[in-house]
């Protein structure tokens, strides 16, 4: 029989895949991981080419297309490690508090380094899976988000400041070098740690790379589409994500200070939509607009009414996620749900949650902003005040209290 003859038999349901009735030879077992999430005995990469697009075009998983953030985002073997590494982050931060004289040893520096490690460096394992949703080559992905982290982009930002403008409302922008006499500017901590920026520039390169493999010559293709793809990719990547992220930055600060500053309700207000958006801004990379606001506060009148609306979102997510845990049956599940649970309620390292969890499901995150959005709320009727910028998670509770002062803002 043909493989043409294949694709005129009999169907059977495989989960949500339409395949022939032969594939159950192709099946894995229960027990073997398989690239959809939750269901065992799925089609495993079988030769057949009507089977591998039915397997392609019929699955969306537990992240589904229709998320294309969430389609971007690790889930099998890298989701695990970003729960323990939150715990070990928060249980460092445990240790500091009991024993202050910890942070200065070298055995701190080696262990936040292993905790640490894979945030800081989550824009390249972000630009593999990336590449794999926009058809764009891996290893040109991976370079693209190892540019992205390059120690002296990164550090560039801590360098001496050759040039800066006053746009009023719109902020200041601020350079520290330029390419052939224009300014590159990025964001304050860089692009460690970001989820956006690779995102777009990864699904950016798949543009250039199919378009320059149409008409470049075979003979030449192998060597120059990387090279075009790399080079266009990561130039316009620095000089357009860098003032658009600096540009909302600064309309975000502007924006919340207005709110702050309004009077009776300003605190309530602005404590809300803190809390309701302060993990849509950890996302971006925006919450460093509110940084500097609360740095001036602590430094300058001694408590800060903007960090208080952020305590409530790690107990909020936590709460959701650990929810999740008890309504989901499937192990896989439930072994990345429930670390990531406790290292977001106890300890406030919500990236595992956040990038494992929830974001995937967005009904999940939402849900985990509206109940942030009430905490600060609350945060704010009460008018609770941050008189340090220390720990997170339930430690958060021994740098706030609850204060009569009017809420407005000062800085």
């Amino acid at each position: 029989m043909t493989l043409r003859g294949v694709a005129c038999l009999p169907r059977v349901e495989l989960g949500s895949v339409v395949a022939p009735r032969h594939a159950g030879r192709y099946a894995r077992p229960n027990n073997i991981d398989s690239p959809f999430p939750g269901r065992g005995g799925q089609a495993c990469d079988p030769p057949l080419p009507c089977l591998r697009r039915a397997v392609h075009s019929g699955s969306r998983g537990v992240l589904g297309h229709r998320n294309p953030v969430g389609a971007c985002l690790p889930r099998r073997a890298f989701a695990p490690i970003l729960p323990f590494a939150g715990i070990m982050k928060g249980l460092l931060a445990l240790a500091t508090q009991i024993w202050s004289a910890f942070a200065t040893d070298g055995a701190y520096t080696v262990l936040y380094t292993v905790a640490d490690g894979m945030f800081c460096f989550l824009p390249i394992v972000l630009a593999i899976t990336a590449s794999r949703k926009f058809k764009l080559s891996e290893f040109t992905g991976l370079a693209i988000g190892l540019a992205l982290v390059y120690p002296t982009m990164v550090s560039l930002t801590g360098g001496e400041i050759i040039g800066s403008v006053d746009l009023g409302f719109f902020g200041t922008f601020q350079w520290y070098a330029t390419f052939f006499g224009i300014p590159i500017m990025m964001p304050a901590s860089g692009y460690t740690s970001s989820v956006i920026p690779v995102i777009l520039m990864v699904w950016f390169g798949s543009v250039v790379e199919h378009w320059a493999k149409k008409w470049m010559p075979a003979s030449v293709k192998m060597l120059f589409t990387p090279l075009l793809t790399m080079t266009a990719t990561i130039v316009l990547g620095y000089f357009i994500i860098g003032p658009v992220a600096t540009l909302i930055t600064n309309i975000l600060s502007s924006i919340f200070m207005i709110v702050f500053n309004l009077p009776v309700v300003g605190g309530i207000l602005g404590c809300t939509l803190v809390g309701a958006f302060w993990m849509c801004l950890v996302i971006f990379g925006f919450h460093w607009s509110l940084i500097p606001l609360c740095i001036v506060n602590l430094t300058t009148i001694g408590y800060d009414f903007i960090l208080s609306g952020t305590i409530g979102h790690s107990f909020a997510l936590g709460a959701i996620v650990f929810a999740m845990y008890l309504k989901n049956k499937d192990e896989n599940f439930r072994g990345i749900a429930l670390p990531a649970a406790i290292s977001a309620f106890f300890f406030g390292i919500t990236e595992p949650a956040i990038y494992g969890v929830a974001l995937p499901n967005k009904k999940a995150f939402v849900l985990a902003c509206c109940c942030s959005a009430v905490c600060g709320a609350i945060m704010g009727i009460f008018s609770t005040y941050a008189y340090m910028s220390g720990g997170l998670g339930v430690f958060s509770w021994f740098s706030s209290t609850t204060s009569t002062r009017a809420c407005s803002a000062t800085a």
